[in-house]
Formats: structure tokens, C-alpha cells, sequence
């Protein structure tokens, strides 16, 4: 059901168990979890968050960083120049 997460699984099998993180019938284990139809799991969930803070002065660009405290930003500093 999972070739790929089996097939990397038996890649990184002889490190894992030589550096003591898991041992053969971990493996074994894993790898009947892998041939079983009814078996799922999550691999890794992934959240992407986008916003600014309230009363934020970054407006126009708002992708920018905001700067340190008491420093403006790029098109801050470049407005005062204008």
C-alpha cells in the first residue's frame, strides 16, 4: 500500500538498527503495517498561516519583515527620503 515509505523504510533499515534507534522486528513490524490495506497514518501535516498584525504600517507590501524595534522598514525609509 505504501511502496515508497516501504521501499525507503528497507533503504535506512541496516543504519537504524546499527545506530540502536530501532531494531529488526521494528522493521518487521513497520513492514507488515505497510502491506496492510486497511492501514493509514498522516506522514506529516504541513499549516501556512498569512496576515499582518493589527494597526500594521506595512500595508502596501505586506509580505516585508517587520522591522526591529525602533527601525523602519525599506519602503519607510524610502518614502522619507521622497
Amino acid at each position: 500500500m505504501f511502496p515508497i515509505r516501504a521501499k525507503t523504510a528497507q533503504l535506512l533499515r541496516g543504519r537504524a538498527i546499527a545506530a540502536g534507534g530501532l531494531t529488526e522486528a521494528d522493521f518487521d513490524e513497520l513492514e507488515r503495517y505497510y502491506q496492510d490495506p486497511t492501514f493509514w497514518f498522516v506522514a506529516g501535516t504541513d499549516f501556512g498561516a498569512w496576515g499582518r498584525r493589527p494597526g500594521s504600517r506595512h500595508q502596501e507590501r505586506p509580505f516585508l519583515l517587520s522591522p526591529a524595534a525602533g527601525e523602519k522598514c525599506l519602503p519607510c525609509s524610502r518614502r522619507a527620503l521622497r
